[in-house]
């Protein structure tokens, strides 16, 4: 998401700089540089705002460079403005929470942890009033949560999943459509990695807001949202769909159609160039009409749907499907002991210790039918 949330406290002297030479990062360090020297001694709370600009302008230099990392001297200079502006609440409150928030944002992506850190910092002193800064900072520690180190536990996906919805509440205008979009995603990629509730539930709700996102987008946003977005939308149709299909046999032609619609998507767009995913569509609707319903799923759509949940990335749903795979003896002809158990080997593979005991329990009564 480009970083434009900020609220800006105005540099002094900043008024009589052009706008399009402030864009340009070396004449805005310039223009905060002397704001500094001119308040340095003076006010402050003025003087750490113009140090807060002069790190915004460095980091994007930093970006810029070739060579050389500026960013140590931009969180010095966050460091030092964000001592001044806590001796200087609860004036300095909106400074305070910017402060931390450009800090967060300048470790997002490199260090997840301090990323957190400075999120959770700003959090108490953002209100819902100020809807630019509290939806960056409630977005930007969802992502911190699930991005950093144990993102993948429970609790980090739970606490992640609420913010998120806290801050999607905040809708245009009040911010940009384009940031609500990419929050939209990001609760998208959330509930798809969820461990908590129902696996075809969770990809409901996935693509329920990908959807969303997709529709809200303008033409206006960064090109890699335009495919972070398509990807999520994507994977939650093949996902939700090759799930209901095989659970709700009575949905089979609403189902295929959404599992059909995400791998167009794939194919037509080249996220699947190296495999296209129609050949596995194919095997999946075929077998779905040649089952015999007394022997639903059967190992058939069972195959073709765990190549699909895989190209997709729903480890969830692989898990399961290997386990019925293991557990299979319905299918005309059976499978195998030797197939069985290396369905069963795989699903013990990609489980998580954060799955819920519905998995736990699965795989013990495949281990019983297998093991005998």
């Amino acid at each position: 998401m480009k970083r434009r949330r900020e609220h800006r406290s105005g540099a002094p002297d900043s008024a009589a700089v052009p706008d399009q030479l402030l864009e340009d990062p070396s004449y805005a360090l310039i223009v905060a540089t002397a704001a500094m020297k001119d308040t340095a001694g003076g006010d402050p709370v003025a003087h750490a705002r113009a140090q807060v600009h002069a790190a915004i302008a460095i980091n994007q230099l930093s970006k810029q460079a070739s060579g050389g990392d500026l960013t140590r001297q931009a969180s010095a200079l966050l460091t030092e403005a964000t001592a001044a502006f806590e001796r200087h609440l609860p004036g300095a409150r909106v400074d305070l929470a910017n402060a931390h928030y450009l800090a967060a944002d300048m470790a997002r992506g490199t260090d997840w942890p301090r990323a957190r850190s400075h999120y959770e910092a700003a959090l108490p002193y953002v209100r819902r009033d100020e809807p630019m800064l509290w939806v960056a900072v409630n977005e930007g520690l969802a992502a911190a949560l699930i991005k950093g180190p144990s993102g993948d536990h429970p609790d980090a996906q739970e606490q992640s999943l609420a913010l998120y919805l806290d801050a999607l509440t905040i809708e245009p205008p009040q911010v940009p459509t384009d940031h609500w979009a990419v929050t939209a995603q990001g609760l998208a990629l959330t509930l798809a990695e969820r461990h908590q509730g129902k696996n075809i539930d969770n990809w409901a709700n996935a693509l329920r807001w990908a959807g969303r996102a997709m529709e809200r987008m303008t033409r206006d946003a960064d090109s890699r949202h335009w495919t972070n977005g398509l990807v999520i939308y994507a994977r939650a149709r093949i996902a939700y769909g090759t799930t209901s299909l095989v659970h709700q046999p009575a949905w089979a032609a609403n189902a295929l159609q959404h599992v059909r619609a995400g791998v167009d998507i794939f194919d037509q767009s080249g996220l699947s160039a190296d495999q296209p995913l129609m050949p596995t569509y194919d095997e999946l609707a075929a077998a779905s009409t040649a089952i015999d319903p007394a022997q639903w799923p059967g190992p058939a759509v069972l195959r073709a749907g765990v190549r699909l949940l895989k190209a997709v990335s729903d480890r969830r749903g692989q898990v399961e499907f290997h386990i019925l795979l293991a557990l299979e003896t319905a299918g005309s002809p059976p499978l195998q002991a030797a197939e069985r158990a290396g369905h069963l080997a795989e699903a013990e593979r990609l489980v998580s210790p954060y799955d819920d005991e519905y998995v736990r329990r699965l795989l013990a009564v495949a281990h019983a039918s297998i093991d005998g």
